[in-house]
């Protein structure tokens, strides 16, 4: 049996071993093939441009998508995804889908790509407080603003938790 090379390797199953860079073409060619087939089966999008596998098309349609602006985010924008997320501070995924159904945009990830990036961090915003009901047994947990800087908040509301849940002094 013959020795397989790094060469022979890549004629094999030819893999390019340069990416080849998107022209205008393909990407009218994606979005309008995506478009037809609403965004699903890559493989047969896929198939309509030459040398480009489904996962490659899928991402680059996330690049390219009409529609999302990935540009500078507003006040509005960002007091209202924290507005979002202090009602559904339980469900953080759902709060990102809801704020991209308000702003369509948004994608769901960009709203987390904000939220955990650059609004969560800031010094007039805590992560969220916890309260706990031994006797019910429930947790409740809700955005709060304060004065303390985000850590400290963060640090101080995780060991009282931990403190109640095992009992710890």
């Amino acid at each position: 049996m013959a020795k397989t090379t790094k060469k022979t390797y890549y004629k094999k199953v030819k893999i390019p071993k340069k990416p080849k860079i998107w022209t205008q073409e393909e990407d009218k060619i994606l979005i309008s093939k995506a478009k037809e087939y609403n965004n699903q089966n890559w493989s047969k999008i896929a198939s309509f441009i030459k040398d480009r596998t489904a996962i490659q098309c899928s991402a680059r349609y996330k690049r390219i998508q009409p529609g999302i602006t990935k540009g500078t985010w507003t006040q509005e924008e960002d007091d209202r995804l924290v507005a979002i997320i202090s009602e559904n501070a339980g469900n953080l995924s759902n709060a990102f889908r809801l704020f991209s159904d308000e702003f369509p945009h948004r994608t769901p990830s960009a709203a987390a790509f904000r939220w955990y990036g650059v609004l969560r961090r800031r010094n007039d915003i805590n992560v969220c407080m916890i309260t706990i009901d031994k006797k019910h047994k429930h947790v409740n947990s809700k955005i709060v603003t304060s004065d303390f800087s985000s850590n400290k908040m963060r640090r101080g509301i995780w060991s009282k938790v931990l403190n109640l849940i095992f009992g710890k002094k």
